[in-house]
């Protein structure tokens, strides 16, 4: 597998939906590094969980919670991009957190992007091995997004 021919030690390792597999997180884990894994189809059970995680903890308004929220905004060729990183330590009750090896924290990413007056929104939920720094989960999912478009 390509993974065990990378040096990652000390890396963070994003990969989109088609990578949130149990083996993919063992073996990042095992080389030293950390993950950030995009949650989609491909896991629905733990994608509804997460999501329902992150919906209990807003309804307490993150009380008792261990999370932090960073935003950016971004503005320019007519249009504008707020994006909000919620990270959340992973509830002990979380269906399922016991399969991924060093699950620490799950992030959600709230987009808003308005072109032209037209407004989108899109959520985006993730898993990673990371502390529940949403400033350093955010410069992971960025930098990620950043690489796969340039491809």
């Amino acid at each position: 597998a390509l993974l065990e021919l990378l040096q990652l030690e000390g890396c963070i390792v994003t990969i989109d939906a088609m990578g949130c597999q149990h083996a993919i997180a063992e073996r990042i884990q095992a080389q030293g590094a950390d993950y950030v894994l995009a949650l989609k189809g491909n896991q629905p059970r733990l994608a509804e969980a997460v999501e329902e995680a992150f919906i209990d903890a807003d309804a307490r308004d993150y009380a008792d919670t261990d999370s932090q929220l960073f935003e950016t905004r971004e503005r320019g060729h007519g249009r504008s991009e707020t994006r909000r990183y919620r990270t959340l330590t992973v509830p002990a009750d979380l269906p399922g957190a016991q399969d991924w090896p060093g699950l620490r924290t799950l992030g959600m990413v709230e987009s808003e992007r308005t072109v032209n007056d037209q407004v989108s929104r899109e959520i985006r939920f993730f898993i990673s091995s990371l502390d529940a720094n949403a400033e350093t989960f955010a410069r992971a999912v960025r930098d990620h997004w950043g690489i796969e478009n340039t491809l």
